[in-house]
């Protein structure tokens, strides 16, 4: 047998697999708080309060928008509701490839000749 069936010399308990999932998904650190001493808004209008955009500091992996597969294709729906029937149409397809895939591979013939 191949030594890849071995890789674990006991099964793996519900608590392993918690942690493994919890340790991969987890982020390298977390975004550091803010500034102790933050400086006051401006009183005049228009002011846009401008903080750190952590995705560029090498040593913190933030999650922003758009960095996962599933907050780059539903993130914006609420602003992007022309998305709905591309969205809509993929889901029929993806539902009818499993059902046509299912059917075909479940149809399986055995002939025996007793010739």
């Amino acid at each position: 047998m191949s030594s890849l069936l071995f890789i674990s010399t006991r099964p793996l308990t519900q608590n392993v697999m918690i942690r493994i999932l919890s340790m991969r998904s987890a982020s390298a650190t977390a975004v550091p708080p803010p500034a102790k001493i933050q400086l006051p808004k401006p009183k005049e209008p228009g002011h846009i309060q401008y903080q750190r955009f952590w995705s560029r500091d090498k040593r913190y992996k933030p999650q922003v928008p758009g960095d996962t597969p599933a907050r780059l294709l539903f993130g914006r729906l609420g602003h992007a509701y022309e998305i709905y029937p591309l969205l809509f149409l993929g889901f029929v397809w993806f539902c009818g490839f499993l059902v046509i895939s299912y059917t075909s591979l479940s149809k399986i013939e055995v002939w025996i000749d007793r010739s």
